[in-house]
């Protein structure tokens, strides 16, 4: 008690020169004294004039137990309950076993500064209205179990020893236990608070208890300081709950509590073994730069609105099982230090990890996704097994300082500037993830959803490495490959598609067009679309078009992976891509790119062998049509003999004239006999051979021309066919 006299009139007993405020029990008028000083007869008296529901004003007497007792029987009506109008008992001394049993206070009945002793109990009391406790300071074993207070209960500063309760308590509007201090244990089981309650700042011992409590509006412990077992399981907050900066020992628990608004964790710290097991949190979530000790456990945990993670630091096996984010979540700049079990979660609606570091982990997932899983910038220390459901998958700038293993269903993948220091696989999952339940059963998290899975499509390979990646069976075909390095050493595995060309006959300007078919980079067709042609894919919105000549030194790098993976046919359609680019580039020469349209008319650059056929087939006919109307003479010309004699000696010359002109008119030269030479000279000529007839001069200069063209023709062909069964 302050030393200073108090600001009523008071009792003065026992003043001296040590004490010379003396009693500071306010004085009972008429008397000079307080109620505890009072003789016998005043105080008879005093109380015997008291009635049911009186005004009271004992601020500063000392209660002992028996004096307690005889006020409240004083104040007793029929019913046997003690009832007060107004009241005040500041700075009042209650000692031990001082009791209120269902007590009945007035509005604004004020406890300020009292001092209570052990065993002290307002169990079942009602408090009307305001009441102020500000600054009290209780013993032990305090009980306000079953109280009920009005709206604007003040506990503020207040000091309780070991074992205070509150089981039960109901509370209106604004209760107030700001800075309040309180033992060992505190218990508020299934307690009520109206709107605005404020622990702000309190100091809770170990085991305190919150289990089934209920807040039906706002709730801030911000600044509280938790010790060890603080546990607020199957709680309720209907309002904004509020904990930032908080501090908990060991084994906190929020298991099983409902927040039914958003939920503020700014900067609290854990220690080890925290635990929001199965909790609901249906406002918005905010733990950003909180300290999880080991053992952090969400598992079974709802989140159906945002939930904030940004900037926490996760230390040893925190645990996620079995968790369901509803609404967008956010670990941007989370720190992991040590294995996390991030398995069997669902994100609803994307979570993004961008610049976490995970220190070490073995395993992250499976988990299931319905929007995008941001793991940009990530850092993934330790070798690590990645099972992803989801829409999409963003790895800009992501780092695997070890080996890795991405198994990914259904989901776009951009891998984007990502770092590979070790080999990486990232490999299409075809069936469900199992997804353990809490009862233990497995099953697909997604098999609700309509329609069959879509393949895992790979969107960029912008800036990576390639000579660390693995892909199997996903799909290229909207993949951009532009500002890739040793694309030559990629390595493709399983069922992996590409783009294709499009389909069937469409019209360009007043000719129609087929496409031949084969397979694309995304690039290329960018490139075709940007030129106005139809059926090619346009790229997105921002992305540079490659010119030909950077397109075809992409394609060069994928043919050379195929072909020193000894699949030379895998490799074709490459070289065709890389032909097309290079017939395209008008920066070549003009010979240069004459040679290569010809090239890709005759034979589709050596690998369309039906194009060369086709080619070889019309030479030849056009060959045995020029043979059979300006080739063929008329008639074999016959040898003539000439000599002379000369003495016994005889000398003859033998001479073959030149063949006869074909026969007149035009149509006679189109005969079977005519067909049959026509044929066989050319048909020796493709096998480069003479075929041994007599033709005219027109006919020798073409036979000569077709023995050059038409084998070349052939070749192609055979070269064609090689290409696509070449082992």
């Amino acid at each position: 008690m302050p030393m200073e006299p108090p600001h009523w009139p008071h009792c003065g007993w026992g003043a001296g020169e040590e004490n010379r405020t003396g009693c500071r029990g306010r004085r009972v008028s008429p008397y000079t004294r307080c109620l505890a000083h009072l003789r016998e007869e005043e105080r008879a008296e005093h109380l015997g004039a008291l009635r049911p529901g009186a005004d009271v004003d004992y601020s500063g007497t000392r209660f002992a137990s028996a004096l307690l007792q005889e006020l409240l029987a004083a104040l007793r009506g029929p019913d046997d309950i003690a009832r007060f109008g107004w009241a005040a008992f500041e700075q009042a001394v209650f000692e031990s076993h001082a009791s209120f049993p269902g007590a009945h206070f007035g509005a604004g009945t004020r406890f300020d500064g009292a001092e209570f002793g052990n065993d002290i109990s307002f169990k079942r009391a009602l408090f009307e209205g305001a009441v102020w406790f500000s600054g009290a300071s209780f013993g032990e074993n305090t009980s306000f179990t079953l109280a009920q207070f009005g709206d604007g209960t003040l506990f503020p500063d207040t000091r309780f020893g070991d074992r205070a309760r509150f089981r039960g308590a109901v509370f209106g509007a604004g209760a107030d236990f700001r800075s309040a201090v309180f033992g060992e244990r505190a218990h508020f089981e299934e307690a009520r608070f109206g709107e605005g309650v404020s622990f702000g700042a309190a100091r809770f011992g170990t085991r305190l208890s919150f289990n089934k409590t209920t807040f039906t509006g706002g709730a801030t412990f911000a600044d509280a300081q938790f010790g060890d077992r603080a546990t607020v399981e199957r709680a309720a907050f209907a309002g904004l709950a509020t904990f930032d900066r908080a501090r908990f020992g060991d084994r906190a628990t929020f298991a099983e509590t409902v927040f039914h608004r958003a939920v503020n964790f700014h900067e609290v710290g854990f220690d080890a073994r925290p635990s929001f097991r199965a909790a609901r949190f249906h406002g918005v979530s905010q733990f950003g730069s909180s300290a999880f000790g080991e053992r952090a456990s969400f598992r079974q945990a709802v989140f159906t609105k945002e939930a904030h993670f940004g900037g926490a630091r996760f230390s040893a096996n925190v645990s996620t099982r079995g968790a369901v984010f509803e609404g967008q979540c956010f670990f941007s700049r989370a720190t992991f230090s040590d294995s996390p079990e991030l398995t069997d979660v669902r994100f609803l609606a994307g979570v993004d990890f961008t610049g976490v570091t995970f220190d070490r982990t073995a395993r992250f997932g499976p988990l299931v996704c319905r929007g995008n899983l941001d793991l940009s910038e990530v850092t993934f220390s330790d070798p690590v097994t990645l099972e992803v459901d989801a829409e999409r998958v963003t790895c800009w700038r992501t780092r695997w300082a070890a080996t890795a293993m991405l198994r990914v269903r259904r989901a776009d993948v951009d891998l984007s500037d990502a770092v590979f220091e070790q080999p990486m696989s990232l490999v299409a999952h075809a069936e469900p993830f199992p997804m353990r339940s809490a009862d233990g059963t497995t099953h697909d998290a997604r098999a609700g959803d309509a329609g069959a899975a879509s393949p895992v499509r790979v969107l960029s390979l912008r800036g990576v490495d390639a000579a660390q990646l693995m892909l199997d069976s996903v799909d290229l075909s909207a993949c951009r490959m532009a500002g890739a390095v040793h694309l030559d050493q990629i390595r493709l595995e399983g069922e992996y598609r590409f783009g294709r060309v499009p389909p069937g006959w469409r019209r360009r300007g007043r000719f129609p067009i087929r496409w031949t078919s084969r397979i694309t980079l995304a690039e290329e067709q960018h490139w075709r679309a940007a030129r106005n042609l139809p059926g090619w894919d346009a790229g997105p919105d921002g992305v540079r078009v490659l010119s030909p000549t950077a397109l075809a030194s992409y394609y060069r790098q994928l043919r050379k992976s195929f072909e020193d993976a000894k699949d030379e046919p895998g490799g074709a359609d490459f070289y065709y891509g890389e032909m097309e680019m290079r017939r395209a580039d008008r920066t070549r020469p003009w010979g240069e790119r004459v040679l290569l349209h010809t090239y890709w008319a005759l034979s589709g650059y050596g690998l369309r062998a039906t194009r060369a056929l086709a080619c070889l087939g019309l030479a030849m006919g056009a060959t045995v049509l020029v043979m059979m109307a300006w080739g063929i003479p008329g008639h074999a010309p016959a040898q003539e003999a000439t000599g002379r004699l000369k003495g016994d000696e005889a000398r003859l010359v033998i001479d073959t004239p030149d063949p006869g002109r074909p026969p007149s008119p035009l149509h006679a030269r189109f005969t079977a006999h005519r067909l049959d030479q026509s044929l066989r000279v050319v048909l020796n000529s493709v096998v480069f051979r003479s075929s041994g007839q007599d033709l005219t001069t027109a006919g020798t200069y073409v036979e000569m021309a077709s023995r050059v063209s038409e084998p070349i023709l052939l070749g192609l062909a055979v070269l064609a066919v090689r290409g696509r069964v070449k082992r």
